[in-house]
């Protein structure tokens, strides 16, 4: 693109700069000729204009000469704006900054104009750029022709480790359900279902959680345990189950529900776990009260084989209120971590179990972390996701029904834990706190979603929106 340059010179300050009179007359009574050597002479260049624009590195501000100008016409007012694109860190202090200028002939000289005061540049003024707006006046060598820029550094306004939180929708219902969960949907769509004890109603927002439609719900039985509700993304990505008895109910759309045996003879559900290695997951229990681990193969659950001693599940392995998730390691090996809950006697765990695939040997690999490390109290109803190269554990309750207001974090896949206490940066925002069961999940846009949960005294239907804010730093050049 070719930049047009105006060449006229507007002061566009109120206050007077005699101070720098003598300095600019001096600009104008030189001859407008030059001396090339040798005697001779050659006409003064009428060339005005700036090709680079930079601030001199600072040991103290990383980062500060890497700030990237735009130059940009503004054809409105005829001058030309050196915008900086959103590059310097958040925090950086511009008060005291040595501007570097590269021309494309060398000037006469360069005044600067700040809000209250204007200076001859040197190369080595120290100029606050906070004052705006900061405009240059460039004399090119025939001390005659000009041309005026805007200087508008941007420093970045969030800091690029911060959690920064957005509270979407205050209540999606003002109902009082005895359970609740929310899940993202197909086609965009999210979906929070709630049970009374004697019904099931669904609410459906088409626009990130902002609002929500009131859906009947059909097919489910009457005290339908919705937290039990998956979404399964081996199939479509648009198919729910929930499990009872012997029977899987699916749905493609969240209300309409279907009914349909999908087990082995001679086995009952306990629970539906999350999609992993493109397959549904079960808890399943036979006639004689042993557990199993169970995949989905051909639509109907079986139960796993030769990834414990024995075939059953161990003592400890958790079958309610805990978290699980699924994630692509550094690796791009996908892992699946299930952590906290009670196990089949009630007892509150802090188990973490993490499995994996073996492609080549086709064998799954099963094994409880929390035995080596134990970084986490017993807990259950707690939700886990996995974020910005790291998982994170948000609320949930521990043993005496005490609420977990500490939010955790894993860089190790779930192996070590450790407590969150950046209150500058905290990654929940105040309201989120002392509650369980919430559902959490990071959609396609890297936004986090969290929506409901409960208290010791209420159930809750709020919707947050949060995100680890990010800055760009764009190439300069090879």
């Amino acid at each position: 693109m070719q930049i047009r340059y105006a060449n006229y010179c507007i002061l566009p300050m109120k206050k007077a700069i005699i101070p720098f009179l003598s300095a600019c007359v001096l600009f104008f009574t030189a001859s407008c000729t030059i001396n090339v050597g040798g005697g001779q002479s050659s006409a003064a260049s009428n060339i005005a204009r700036i090709t680079a624009f930079s601030f001199n590195e600072v040991d103290s501000l990383p980062g500060l000469a890497e700030a990237f100008f735009v130059v940009e016409e503004l054809s409105d007012t005829g001058r030309i704006r050196m915008r900086e694109n959103d590059s310097i860190r958040y925090g950086t202090p511009i008060t005291h900054v040595v501007p570097t200028i590269s021309y494309y002939a060398v000037p006469a000289g360069t005044i600067i104009y700040l809000s209250d005061t204007s200076y001859v540049l040197t190369g080595s003024d120290t100029i606050d750029f906070t004052k705006q707006p900061v405009y240059l006046c460039v004399y090119a060598q025939d001390r005659s022709t000009t041309k005026w820029y805007s200087v508008e550094p941007r420093v970045h306004q969030a800091d690029a480790e911060e959690y920064t939180w957005e509270q979407v929708n205050a209540a999606v219902s003002d109902a009082a359900p005895s359970e609740q969960k929310a899940i993202p949907g197909a086609m965009g769509q999210y979906f929070y279902f709630m049970n009374t004890g004697f019904a099931t109603t669904l609410y459906i927002s088409s626009d990130n959680g902002s609002t929500w439609q009131q859906q009947k719900v059909s097919g489910l039985p009457s005290q339908c345990r919705v937290r039990q509700i998956e979404r399964d993304y081996s199939v479509r990505g648009d198919l729910f189950v929930y499990a009872e008895g012997d029977q899987v109910y699916t749905s493609t759309n969240g209300y309409e529900w279907t009914a349909t045996r999908a087990i082995q003879k001679g086995y009952s559900f306990v629970t539906i776990l999350p999609e992993f290695n493109q397959t549904m997951w079960a808890i399943v229990t036979d006639t004689i009260g042993q557990y199993f681990l169970a995949v989905r193969d051909t639509g109907v659950y079986a139960p796993l084989r030769d990834v414990f001693r024995g075939d059953t599940l161990p003592v400890d392995f958790p079958v309610s209120h805990y978290t699980s998730v699924s994630f692509f390691n550094t690796g791009l090996h996908e892992h699946a971590v299930l952590a906290g809950g009670y196990n089949r006697y009630g007892h509150m765990t802090n188990a973490r179990w993490t499995f994996e695939y073996n492609a080549v040997y086709q064998r799954y690999s099963i094994a409880n972390m929390a035995e080596a490390k134990k970084s986490l109290e017993p807990f259950a109803g707690a939700a886990m996701i996995a974020y910005n190269d790291a998982l994170w554990l948000y609320g949930g309750m521990w043993q005496g029904d005490v609420m977990n207001d500490t939010v955790y974090y894993s860089l190790d896949e779930g192996v070590n834990w450790i407590a969150y206490t950046d209150t500058l940066h905290f990654p929940i925002p105040e309201a989120c706190k002392g509650r369980q069961k919430q559902s959490v999940w990071v959609d396609a846009n890297g936004d986090i979603y969290m929506i409901g949960g409960e208290t010791l005294t209420d159930i809750l239907s709020d919707v947050y929106r949060g995100r680890l804010t990010s800055i760009n730093w764009p190439e300069i050049g090879n």
